[in-house]
């Protein structure tokens, strides 16, 4: 915060939506367990970690990038939490979801329309995404696929009580803190009136 203005973390906005449009924002059409497709791959798939993962994962099962021709119903849609997409990303049990960025703070939607379609998502993201979300709500891949990692998505492909039970997981970070940046920005603002 300077005399003239104030920088409020993107993430704190998307962590402040998410929480509060979580239980209305979902899939018009929910997928049952049985009939979901097994992994889709919503990012880019030259990465070293990418291909690693996608390496593994085909060993389990059908793995479909989003670029897929069938997928083009997506071509003019927002990326941003779009119905048509959810309704997609609901007929997958798992979702990779790799940030562009690995800095600190960097969280794009990604993860975000994963948690909305009510998948679970397989996510590369930035050192610091456990400041937001909860370790257990999402399965975390680094440079190298763990086999902890493998073993947790074999079982969660074959037992739809586990894969419930996952999905049912708070996905912000209990101790969260948003610095309470919407009374710091009213603040901020209040003062720019009365100069």
């Amino acid at each position: 915060e300077t005399s003239s203005y104030i920088v409020i973390p993107v993430i704190y906005l998307q962590v402040d939506y998410f929480q509060k449009f979580y239980s209305s924002i979902k899939p018009e059409i929910f997928t049952p367990f049985e009939k979901k497709k097994f992994c889709l791959f919503v990012s880019r798939i030259d990465t070293q970690p990418a291909k690693n993962l996608l390496k593994k994962m085909s060993s389990i099962g059908e793995c479909i990038h989003i670029k897929d021709p069938k997928f083009d119903i997506l071509r003019n849609k927002s990326c941003y939490h779009d119905i048509t997409l959810l309704n997609i990303f609901n007929q997958f049990k798992f979702i990779c979801c790799f940030e562009n960025s690995i800095q600190n703070g960097y969280i794009t939607e990604k993860i975000f329309n994963v948690f909305f379609a009510r998948a679970i998502p397989i996510y590369y993201g930035p050192p610091d995404k456990y400041r937001y979300f909860n370790k257990d709500s999402f399965i975390e891949i680094t440079d190298t696929v763990s086999e902890i990692s493998f073993q947790q998505i074999q079982n969660l492909n074959k037992n739809e009580h586990l894969y419930t039970e996952f999905l049912k997981t708070p996905m912000i970070n209990k101790d969260f803190d948003n610095e309470n940046y919407i009374k710091k920005s009213q603040d901020f603002i209040d003062k720019l009136k009365i100069r």
